[in-house]
């Protein structure tokens, strides 16, 4: 069997480095001519902050090289909890210059679903899937490198969790690494284009501190990308629970080669997330179904919650450069 591949492409022009990057992972072996693509973009934060959400222009060019090929091209993400992701999609650009490409975008959340009954899951037996990725020949993932307060570190395989179109999949939390596991197996991703222009460090997914890198990541494997970036972090992948527990499933995960600029070159130690009290009770309460849905399903819960919210500004003050 080939080994999966990981690229490492240092960026200088943000259009021939991309192509350079979709190549080295033979990206037009994957995609055929015509083929349906849908591309998850990562917008969980209600502004446009530079290595929090995936860089507008990065995506402007995966679809430029995408329509090389004819294909029907469709970028999708869902709201969050807190937020609707119309206003950053069009703040940060993204909208634009997915029509100027001649794509199209689709929230998820407001798609028509249709109900799966998934084989082979570990815990997820029943999907509401948006028919717009039930349509799709060839799914991508465009993360971003960045650490996440709940469960150190998110990348190729967590961007999925956001194709659980219902904003309250914060339930799905008690059971997170094997939700996130299950949707990739419901989706599989064949192509992972991580955007490390500006990676985060600290509190991400949403705060923290912004490191430019001025890399694009590409992989024909999630698991392998994000073992790859967990060693460019300097973060060990038995703190990462989602992707250990992908590494143990997907038993090729860990046959791949790497290519371009070597992991030795560029790898540095990542600020992990201050874990301030209210991070501490946010992830006791998501160990728990009955205290999740408490919280999140009760007005008195969402009030705790905002408070919560506006502690955690306080507490971050001097912690981060993104509050």
């Amino acid at each position: 069997m080939e080994k999966n591949r990981v690229h490492i492409q240092k960026c200088k022009e943000l259009h021939s480095d991309t192509l350079k990057a979709m190549e080295a992972i033979r990206w037009e072996a994957i995609v055929n001519k015509g083929d349906r693509v849908a591309i998850k973009v990562n917008l969980g934060y209600p502004e446009p902050r530079r290595g929090v959400i995936t860089t507008p222009e990065l995506v402007y060019e995966v679809i430029r090289i995408l329509k090389s090929k004819e294909c029907e091209v469709t970028v999708v993400d869902s709201d969050g909890l807190l937020f609707p992701i119309a206003s950053v999609c069009k703040e940060s650009g993204l909208l634009e210059l997915i029509e100027k490409a001649g794509a199209k975008f689709v929230n998820l959340t407001y798609d028509d679903k249709i109900t799966v009954h998934p084989k082979n899951t570990l815990f997820v037996k029943e999907y509401s899937m948006p028919k717009t990725l039930s349509n799709m020949d060839v799914f991508i993932t465009m993360p971003v490198l960045k650490t996440h307060d709940i469960t150190l570190y998110t990348g190729a395989l967590k961007n999925q969790f956001g194709c659980y179109p219902n904003r309250n999949r914060v339930h799905l939390h008690p059971h997170l690494d094997e939700a996130i596991w299950d949707i990739n197996a419901i989706l599989r991703p064949k192509i992972v284009i991580m955007d490390a222009l500006t990676a985060l460090e600290g509190n991400g997914p949403g705060r923290g501190f912004p490191v430019k890198m001025d890399m694009i990541i590409t992989s024909n494997n999630p698991v392998s990308c994000d073992l790859v970036a967990l060693q460019i972090m300097e973060f060990n992948v038995r703190d990462v629970k989602h992707v250990l527990l992908a590494k143990e499933v997907n038993e090729d995960a860990d046959d791949y080669i790497v290519t371009g600029e070597p992991i030795e070159n560029i790898k540095r130690k990542f600020m992990e997330p201050y874990d301030d009290l209210a991070n501490k009770a946010q992830k006791f309460i998501f160990k728990h179904k009955i205290l999740t849905k408490l919280f999140f399903d009760t007005d008195i819960g969402r009030k705790i919650i905002k408070i919560g919210v506006a502690y955690r500004k306080w507490a971050l003050k001097g912690k981060t450069e993104y509050l």
